[in-house]
């Protein structure tokens, strides 16, 4: 089966105390190597490590060799702080509605479409220069440009996939040099929001089929992908990768992913991805 690599940087080293790992200080942290015999080997410690997962723990485990070569990333609440439509429901004066609706549907008990609608609904007659003008103001987590700028020195090729707006994460993705970007479309008519979309939806399954649409014309496999997300929109995408990340993630993520993040730094993504080529 081969060599795997684990890392943890918040209390994570318990979990491995059957594998009897001997652990290496690394970058403030610490990382084992571990070697399976056979994929069933390895299937049952990622499912019993995943058992243990919980909000204070920040550890993840990937072959020895693995270096992806693109990289597919939720915005909100995973490179930007906050949840951009609840940006635009507070200067609307309706932040508890939509703050209600959006957690109900991060955690995967309310249809992200029905939500969406139900959210645009109440944000409709919003001013386009309003939007403009918290679209300048977001900024990403401090450690997100140098992880972008590491992934592109790699020629790993950064996407943002999101459920938000292109009217305000284009200019994010140009602060950050990123070219491809995936996400809905308002619709403005005298310069106010009309509570529609323009163009598809891009919903949980809509991101599963841009990754896989960008790895045909990228000619590579999934598996050679690395998804980072927090909520249930991105699961379809996360199953699809080669390596997945959960970035302070909810819990109904935590069955499929690799690595799971629960600092607030990204400077752990590309720390574990170092891991076995410095």
């Amino acid at each position: 089966m081969g060599k795997y690599l684990v890392m943890s940087c918040r209390n994570g080293e318990p979990l491995l105390a059957p594998w009897n790992a001997s652990w290496v200080e690394y970058a403030g942290w610490r990382y084992c190597e571990l070697d399976f015999s056979s994929k069933d080997a390895f299937d049952d410690f990622l499912s019993k490590m995943r058992s243990q997962w919980n909000p204070d723990i920040s550890m993840g485990v990937k072959p020895k060799d693995f270096l992806p070569k693109a990289v597919f990333c939720d915005v909100d609440a995973t490179l930007i702080p906050c949840e951009s439509i609840e940006k635009l429901a507070e200067a609307k004066g309706c932040l508890n509605e939509v703050r209600e609706i959006t957690t109900l549907a991060m955690e995967g008990k309310l249809d992200f479409q029905q939500a969406l609608e139900a959210r645009l609904n109440l944000l409709k007659g919003l001013e386009f220069r309003k939007v403009e003008e918290i679209a300048e103001a977001l900024e990403p987590y401090s450690q997100v440009p140098n992880f972008v700028r590491w992934c592109q020195e790699r020629s790993i090729i950064f996407h943002m996939v999101s459920g938000g707006f292109i009217q305000m994460l284009s200019i994010l993705a140009s602060k950050l040099s990123v070219e491809h970007v995936h996400t809905n479309n308002l619709e403005f008519k005298d310069q106010k929001m009309t509570g529609g979309l323009l163009d598809k939806l891009v919903d949980a399954e809509e991101k599963r089929t841009w990754l896989l649409s960008r790895c045909k014309d990228l000619d590579i496999h999934p598996h050679e992908v690395l998804t980072i997300g927090d909520g249930a929109n991105d699961l379809p995408m996360i199953k699809e990768a080669g390596l997945s990340v959960g970035f302070r993630p909810k819990a109904i993520l935590y069955p499929h992913l690799n690595v799971l993040n629960n600092t607030e730094s990204h400077k752990f993504h590309w720390k574990f991805l170092s891991l076995g080529f410095d």
